[in-house]
């Protein structure tokens, strides 16, 4: 499982928690669930999604098929051929802070710093509504 850095997801203010040895609250989130919304760029993410911006959440998934190695990013997705992700809210964008990528074609079990919310590239197109932040693979 990866795991990201107590003191990263708590923050300034939860410095004094996590050097207690209190771990930040663990958020399990359903890929499928994530999958089922309805969205439309431009559209309102439901309250539920937005509720988890900023907390640290649990995700399965798999690496999306076209994974490229040595990338600092890779598209989880919620089968093992990453079929079936043309929609913004069929993927998780998996962002690496320590390492890159080395495609795995088992089932991952990330935890990581959860972000909602449109994300545009420099041509101004949508890049992804989901975003996990982990430490490593």
């Amino acid at each position: 499982m990866v795991k990201t850095q107590l003191l990263h997801a708590c923050g300034l203010l939860g410095l004094v928690l996590c050097s207690s040895g209190l771990a930040p609250e663990v958020h399990e989130v359903s890929m499928l669930r994530l999958n089922n919304i309805e969205f439309e760029v431009g559209d309102e993410l439901p309250d539920w999604v937005l509720a988890l911006d900023g907390e640290t959440v649990q995700l399965s998934g798999y690496m999306q098929s076209e994974t490229l190695e040595g990338e600092s990013w890779f598209d989880l997705t919620n089968d093992s051929c990453g079929c079936g992700t043309s929609k913004l809210q069929h993927f998780v964008r998996v962002i690496i802070e320590d390492g890159t990528t080395t495609f795995t074609p088992s089932e991952l079990e990330l935890e990581g710093v959860f972000s909602a919310g449109e994300e545009f590239d420099e041509d101004e197109f949508i890049e992804s509504i989901f975003r996990l932040t982990i430490d490593s693979l």
